[in-house]
C-alpha cells in the first residue's frame, strides 16, 4: 500500500498576499524508467462557512483513481491572502529513507469551491511545473510539469505555494498527477513494513523488507532472491531468519524473541548483492505467561529410591581393613541418610588405591519438557582420625543422555588435607555438560550444591566414582532432584549471566584457575576466552606467562543455545616487588605457596636461599604441596621469632644447608614438623644465646615424620632438638642422619621421646657431644658402607636395630639401659668396643672385632642398678695372660681370642657366656671337652661348662656362678678342641665350573704337621683330595690353597684335617659346593654301526686330551690325542670291523681327570 502523508504549518514569511501553499513530502528512490499515470485526488471532508480562519487546522482524506490512498492532514492558514500547506519529513509516519510514492509528478489540479474568485500561482520548491496566473471562479486550474523530488535527511520537507488574490478560498479538492517508476534492476533493501514492540516470546506481526532501485523507490517485482533477517546486539534470543523474496519482498513471519524484556533492539536485512540495511529500534515487553516448572522426581535417601542403582564392587573393606567396613551405602550423617563412601583401611593390603563406582538407572518421565534440571548436593565428613578427603582422594560425576553408552564427565572433586565441608543449599554452581569442571587440590573446596540443566533430552543417567589413595576418606551425595520446565508460547527465558573471580595476582610459576560461573541459562552453553589459546571451556588453567609485575585481563564470552551472550572479565597480575629473593614476609598470610609473602613476589625454588627472620608479620606454614630451596635460615635478633611449620603431609625440600639461629630476646625460633610431614636438607645446625636456654628449636611432634638430614646435625649452645611429641605417649618418627652427630650444648637439649636416629651415611659418621653421655630413645644402623665412631659415649634407651655398618667405641661406651635391647646383630653389624648393660636384664653383649661379631652373655643381675662391661678382642691373649698359667684341669687355652667381662657396678654375681665359631675360634671338635676359663690376675681358672650347645661350627658355653670378673676366653681339658691352631678361614669355591679352589688360612700354627684336605660326595664316605705340609711353630699370617680338578658334577663336600707332630687331629667342619663342569660331550650315534662320532664342547683344560675307544676288557682299540683349550672337538672312531657287543669310550687330560662313556656296537 503507498502512502502519503500531508501536514500543514502557519508560514509568516509571506505578508503581501493571501495563499494557500501546499507541500508534498515524497520519498523516492533512484529509478531509471516511470512507469503509468496515477492520479490522487485529496478531498476536503468538511469546510467551515465563509474565510478560512487563521490556524485552523481541517481534516483531508485522498482517494487515488489508480485506487490508491494518500491519508494525511492539512492546515490552512489565512494571513495577508496567503496560505501555506506543506509535507514534512520529520513528521511523515514513515522516516525519509522509505518510499510512499515512487515516481514523478506531472500535474496539480486544485478544484475550487463555489465563491469569490481568485487568482492563483503556484510555486513548486522546483521549477519543472509551469506557473499559471490567473482567477479561479468555478471548476479547475492546472499546472503541468515534470517534478522529482529527492529527499536526504537534511531535507525536512518539501512544498509549494499557491498565492491567492486575497479573500476567502473553498477548494473542493487537490488532485496531483504523477507518473509511477518501475524497476528492473535493484540495488538496496528496504523496510516496506518495520517491527513492532512485541511481548517476550510472543509472536510479532509480520516485517517485509523488498529489493528497489534507489533512484525511484520503485520496488523491483522480479527479484526472487533470499533476504535474510538478523537481530543485532544486544538482543538475543532469536534465530536468524533467511526468506524467498516474491515479487520483490520477502515477508518474515513467526518472529519470537524468547529471551527477558529489552529495548533498543534492531533487525538486520541482507542479501547477497546489497548492503545492509538496519530497521527502526523496538522493544520487547514483559510477557503475560511463565514457565511452568515440575518436579520429576527426587531422592533425599531417607524412602524408597525412586529409581535404582548399582554399588560397583568392592562393596566392603578387605583384608588389612576394619572388618565391615563400609565402602559405599546408604547411612545417616549428621541426622541425615545419605548415599556415601567411606575407608578405613589405611594399608596397601586393604582397599587403599582403590574406586568405587555407583552408577544411576535412566531417570523416567523426561519427556516432553522444554529443559530439565538436574541438581545434587555433595559433601565432605570428617570420621575418627585422619577423616575427610587427602589428596588423591577424588569425587567423580559423569552423565550420559544415551543409556550410558557415551559418559561426559562434568565435575571433580579433589581432596585436600583431610579436606571437610557440609551437606548445603546455596550457593548453587552451575554445571555445562560440555564442560569438565575440575576443583583441584590447591585448597579446601568446600562448594557442595550443584546443578546440571540439559534441553530436549529424553533419556539422562549419571554415575559418581570415588578413589581413596590415601588413609581414610568420606565423600557424600544426597538430595538429588529432577526439575523439568515446560515453556508455553510468550513464557520468559532469562537472559544468562556470567561472573568470573575477583581480580586477583599470581606468582611466578603459580598454579592458577579461572572459573566461570553461568546462571540464567538455555544449554547448550559455548565459551570464549580472549588473550588466552586453545581454549573453549567454563575454565581457563594456564592461559599464558605473565611477565613479573604485569597485569592482564582475560574476557570469558559466553553463548547459550539461543545466541545469548554475557561477558564478564578479570584481570590476573604477575605479582612481582623486586625485592629480596627468598626473603620471607609474611605480608598477607602464612602460605609458603602465597607469593605475596615473599619479598621479590615468587614462591621461592631450588636454587633460591630462604631467610625467616624477625622482620615477618607472620609465620610460614608449608601444606600440602612439596616445598624446595637451596637454604634455609630460620634466625631472629629480637624477641619476634616467626617459625616455619610443615604440617600435615606437607615436605621440605632444602638442597643445602639450614640454619635455626636466635641470638637475642625472648621465645624460640623454630622449625616444626608436624604428623606425615617430610623434611630433608643436607647440614642442619640450631643455636641459640643461652646455653640449655632452648632458644633455637627443631620440633619433630608426630609418629610418622620423616626428616632426612644428609649432612652433619649439630646442636650448638642454645639449641634444642626436640623430638617428643606433645599429644602422644610414642613418637616413633625418624631421623635419618647421613653425617655426623654433634651435641655441643647440653645433654637435655635433645628430647628424645621415644624416636629413632638412623645412621644411614655411606662413609664414617661420629658422635660427638660437649663431654656427656648422649642418649637416644632408639638407634639404627643402616649403613651401605662404613661404621660409626663414637667420639663420646652413647646411651640407648629402647631398642638399636643392627642392619649394616658397626658401632667402634674406642675408648668410650655404648650404653644398653634397663630394659634395651637391639636386634639384627651379624657380622655385618655389631659394636667394635665398649658395650655397658644397665639393669637386671640378662644380656648378650652384640660385641665383635669389626668383622666378625663375636657375643659373650651374662645371666641377670640381681639389682636394676647394675651393670656390666664387655668387649671383644682377636688375638691371642698371650703372652699378656700367660696360657701356660692355667688350672690342673685345663690342657690348654685358646690362643685365638678372648673377651674383656667386668662388673663395673653393684655386686651381682652371674654366670658368663662365650662363644665360638669357625671363623675365628681355632677349631672346636670336642663340645664336652671345651670350657670357659678367666684370668683370675695370675693364671687362667676354670669355670667350668654348665651348659653347651650348638655345634663344631658355631655354638655357645655357659660358665658357672662368676664371683670376680676379668677376661675370659675359651680352654679344653683335653688335647681335643685345637685351639693353638688360629684358623683365620676356610673356603671352598669353584671356578669357571672347571675346577674348585680350596683354600684357608691361619694366624699362628702349634705344632702343626700337615693338612688334609678330603671331599665327599654325602658327608660321609671321604676321600682324599691332597696333603699339604703345615708351618710347624709359626705366629705369621699363613695362607694355603689347592685345586681340585676332578668334579663328580653334583654337590660335594670338602673338609679340612689338621694333624700334629704327636699324630693328634683336628677335623673342622666341611664346606659344600657344586661345580658341574662346563664340559659337553656328545657320543652318537648309540648303538652304532659304521662311526661312532665324540663331540666335545668347552674341552676339558690342562694339557692334552686323550679319547680312547676300549673294550670291555681294557684293550685300546682306537685313540686320538687332542690339544687341551680347543673347543666344539668332533673326533670319529670306524667300528665297521669291530666285533659287536659294548665298548667304553675314555677321555682323560693330562692331570688325570677321567670320564668313561659306554657306547654299544652292532
Amino acid at each position: 500500500m503507498t502512502r502519503v502523508a500531508l501536514f500543514g504549518k502557519k508560514n509568516t514569511s509571506l505578508k503581501s498576499c493571501f495563499s494557500v501553499c501546499f507541500a508534498l513530502f515524497l520519498l523516492l528512490l533512484c529509478g531509471k524508467a516511470l512507469g503509468q499515470t496515477e492520479t490522487l485526488r485529496i478531498s476536503r471532508s468538511s469546510f467551515a462557512n465563509g474565510a478560512l480562519d487563521y490556524g485552523t487546522e481541517d481534516n483531508w482524506t485522498a482517494t487515488s483513481s489508480g485506487g490508491d490512498i494518500i491519508s494525511g492532514k492539512a492546515d490552512i492558514y489565512s494571513s495577508n491572502g496567503q496560505t501555506t500547506l506543506q509535507m514534512r519529513n520529520s513528521d511523515a509516519p514513515h522516516p525519509y529513507n522509505s518510499v510512499a510514492l515512487p515516481g514523478a509528478i506531472t500535474k496539480i489540479t486544485i478544484k475550487k469551491a463555489s465563491g469569490t474568485n481568485r487568482g492563483w500561482t503556484p510555486y513548486l520548491a522546483t521549477s519543472e511545473l509551469t506557473s499559471s496566473a490567473g482567477g479561479v471562479s468555478q471548476g479547475s486550474k492546472t499546472v503541468s510539469g515534470t517534478s522529482t523530488w529527492t529527499v536526504d535527511e537534511s531535507d525536512n520537507y518539501r512544498y509549494f505555494y499557491l498565492n491567492l488574490a486575497g479573500g476567502a478560498f473553498f477548494a473542493d479538492y487537490i488532485e496531483i498527477e504523477y507518473k509511477k517508476a518501475s524497476c528492473a534492476t535493484p540495488d538496496a533493501l528496504v523496510f516496506e513494513i518495520q517491527p513492532s514492540t512485541v511481548a517476550q516470546n510472543a509472536t510479532m506481526s509480520s516485517v517485509k523488507v523488498k529489493a528497489v532501485c534507489s533512484g525511484t523507490g520503485a520496488t523491483a517485482a522480479s527479484y526472487s532472491g533470499n533476504i535474510t533477517l538478523t537481530l543485532n546486539a544486544p538482543g538475543c534470543g532469536y534465530t536468524t531468519q533467511t526468506v524467498a523474496a516474491v515479487n520483490g519482498i520477502a515477508t518474515f513471519s513467526n518472529i519470537k524473541i524468547v529471551r527477558s524484556p529489552q529495548s533498543n533492539l534492531k533487525f538486520t536485512a541482507s542479501a547477497n548483492g546489497f548492503s545492509a540495511v538496519i530497521s527502526n529500534t523496538f522493544n520487547v515487553t514483559v510477557p503475560s505467561v511463565t514457565p511452568v516448572v515440575s518436579t520429576i522426581t527426587q531422592n533425599n535417601f531417607d524412602a524408597n529410591t525412586s529409581w535404582n542403582y548399582t554399588i560397583g564392587t568392592p562393596v566392603t573393606v578387605g583384608s588389612g581393613g576394619s572388618s565391615g567396613s563400609d565402602v559405599t551405602g546408604v547411612s545417616s550423617v549428621s541426622g541425615n541418610n545419605v548415599l556415601r563412601k567411606s575407608y578405613s583401611a589405611n594399608n596397601g593390603s586393604g582397599e587403599r588405591g582403590s574406586t568405587n563406582t555407583v552408577t544411576f538407572d535412566n531417570v523416567s518421565g523426561l519427556s516432553g519438557y522444554d529443559q530439565v534440571e538436574f541438581s545434587f548436593q555433595v559433601f565432605s565428613y570428617g570420621s575418627g582420625s585422619g577423616g575427610g578427603n587427602d589428596k588423591d582422594e577424588d569425587f567423580l560425576l559423569e552423565v550420559s543422555t544415551n543409556n550410558g553408552a557415551d559418559w561426559s564427565p562434568v565435575l571433580t572433586k579433589k581432596g585436600y588435607s583431610n579436606c571437610t565441608f557440609g551437606l548445603s543449599s546455596s550457593p548453587v554452581t552451575s554445571l555445562n555438560i560440555a564442560t569438565h569442571v575440575i576443583y583441584s587440590t590447591s585448597a579446601c573446596d568446600t562448594k557442595s550444591a550443584f546443578k546440571l540443566v540439559l534441553s530436549g533430552i529424553s533419556q539422562f543417567r549419571f554415575r559418581i566414582t570415588a578413589t581413596n589413595n590415601r588413609s581414610e576418606e568420606n565423600w557424600a551425595i544426597d538430595n538429588v532432584l529432577f526439575k523439568g520446565t515446560t515453556i508455553p508460547s510468550g513464557a520468559a527465558f532469562n537472559l544468562p549471566t556470567v561472573e568470573v573471580v575477583d581480580n586477583f595476582t599470581v606468582c611466578n610459576g603459580e598454579y592458577a584457575q579461572l572459573d566461570a560461573d553461568v546462571s540464567s541459562f538455555q544449554a547448550p552453553l559455548s565459551f570464549l576466552w580472549t588473550n588466552a589459546s586453545r581454549l573453549n571451556d567454563a575454565t581457563l588453567q594456564n592461559p599464558l606467562a605473565l611477565p613479573s609485575g604485569a597485569a592482564q585481563t582475560f574476557t570469558v564470552t559466553v553463548t547459550d543455545a539461543h545466541g545469548c551472550k554475557a561477558t564478564d572479565n578479570v584481570t590476573v597480575t604477575n605479582y612481582g616487588y623486586g625485592g629480596t629473593a627468598g626473603l620471607w614476609t609474611g605480608a598477607e598470610d602464612d602460605n609458603w605457596f602465597n607469593c605475596r609473602n615473599w619479598s621479590d613476589g615468587k614462591i621461592p625454588g631450588i636454587t633460591t636461599g630462604v631467610i625467616i627472620n624477625q622482620t615477618a608479620a607472620n609465620p610460614c606454614r608449608i601444606t600440602d604441596d612439596p616445598a624446595e630451596c637451596r637454604s634455609l635460615s630460620i634466625i631472629s635478633t629480637n624477641s619476634t621469632h616467626p617459625d616455619l611449620t610443615i604440617e600435615t603431609t606437607g615436605s621440605l625440600i632444602v638442597a643445602a644447608d639450614v640454619l635455626i639461629n636466635k641470638t637475642a630476646g625472648s621465645g624460640t625460633s623454630k622449625l616444626i614438623l608436624k604428623d606425615l610431614a617430610e623434611f630433608s636438607c643436607r647440614n642442619l645446625t640450631i643455636q641459640g644465646y643461652s646455653s640449655g636456654g632452648g632458644n633455637a628449636k627443631l620440633e619433630h611432634e608426630f609418629n610418622t615424620t620423616t626428616c632426612t638430614v644428609l649432612g652433619n646435625l649439630t646442636i650448638n649452645p642454645g639449641g634444642e632438638l626436640d623430638l617428643s611429641d606433645g599429644d602422644d605417649l610414642t613418637n616413633d618418627g625418624m631421623i635419618y642422619l647421613h653425617g655426623n652427630f654433634n651435641n655441643q650444648a647440653t645433654a637435655s637439649d635433645f628430647k628424645q621421646s621415644t624416636s629413632t636416629i638412623v645412621f644411614a651415611g655411606a662413609t664414617d659418621q661420629t658422635v660427638s657431644t660437649a663431654g656427656f653421655n648422649e642418649v637416644f630413645a632408639a638407634v639404627r644402623l643402616e649403613k651401605p658402607t662404613g661404621d660409626v665412631l663414637l667420639n663420646n659415649s652413647i646411651e640407648v634407651e629402647k631398642t638399636t636395630d643392627f642392619i649394616s655398618g658397626d658401632f667402634i667405641t674406642g675408648n668410650n661406651l655404648f650404653i644398653f639401659k634397663d630394659n634395651s635391647g637391639y636386634s639384627g646383630v651379624s657380622d655385618a653389624s655389631h659394636i667394635n668396643g665398649n658395650v655397658r648393660k644397665i639393669g637386671n636384664d640378662a644380656f648378650t653383649f652384640p660385641i665383635g672385632d669389626g668383622t666378625y661379631h663375636r657375643p659373650a652373655a651374662i645371666t641377670a643381675p640381681s639389682n636394676v642398678s647394675d651393670h656390666f662391661t664387655a668387649y671383644y678382642v682377636f688375638s691371642d691373649p698371650h703372652p699378656v695372660y700367660n696360657e701356660n698359667q692355667k688350672d690342673i684341669s685345663l690342657d690348654h687355652i685358646s690362643s685365638c681370642e678372648y673377651w674383656m667381662i667386668n662388673r663395673t657396678n653393684g655386686s651381682s654375681n652371674v654366670q658368663v657366656q662365650l662363644s665360638w665359631n669357625a671363623n675365628t675360634s681355632c677349631g672346636i671338635t670336642a663340645l664336652s671337652d671345651l670350657r670357659v676359663a678367666r684370668w683370675n690376675g695370675s693364671n687362667w681358672s676354670d669355670h667350668g661348662n654348665v651348659n653347651v650347645s650348638g655345634n663344631l661350627l658355631e655354638g655357645a658355653i655357659w660358665s658357672n656362678v662368676i664371683t670376680a670378673f676379668s677376661p675370659f676366653t675359651l680352654a679344653s681339658v683335653t688335647a681335643a678342641n685345637p685351639l693353638p691352631i688360629q684358623l683365620l678361614s676356610f673356603q671352598v669355591a669353584c671356578e669357571n665350573n672347571q675346577r674348585v679352589a680350596v683354600s684357608w688360612s691361619t694366624a699362628t700354627e702349634t705344632n702343626n704337621e700337615r693338612f688334609l684336605v678330603e671331599k665327599s660326595s654325602d658327608a660321609a664316605n671321604w676321600e682324599l683330595v691332597q696333603e699339604i705340609k703345615g708351618q710347624g711353630n709359626s705366629s705369621e699370617l699363613t695362607e694355603y690353597e689347592i685345586t681340585d680338578r676332578k668334579l663328580m658334577n653334583e654337590i660335594t663336600y670338602y673338609r679340612l684335617t689338621q694333624v700334629d707332630f704327636d699324630g693328634k687331629q683336628t677335623i673342622y667342619n666341611a664346606l659344600s659346593t657344586v661345580c658341574e663342569g662346563t664340559e659337553t660331550v656328545l657320543i652318537y650315534p648309540n648303538p652304532a654301526s659304521s662311526l661312532i662320532n665324540v663331540e666335545i664342547n668347552n674341552s676339558i683344560s690342562g694339557g692334552e686330551i686323550s679319547v680312547s675307544l676300549v673294550t670291555m676288557d681294557g684293550k685300546v682299540v682306537g685313540q686320538h690325542q687332542l690339544k687341551a683349550g680347543s673347543e666344539n672337538i668332533l673326533v670319529t672312531f670306524d667300528v665297521q670291523s669291530l666285533a659287536s657287543g659294548m665298548y667304553f669310550i675314555h677321555l682323560q687330560d693330562a692331570e688325570g681327570i677321567f670320564r668313561a662313556e659306554k657306547v654299544q656296537v652292532k
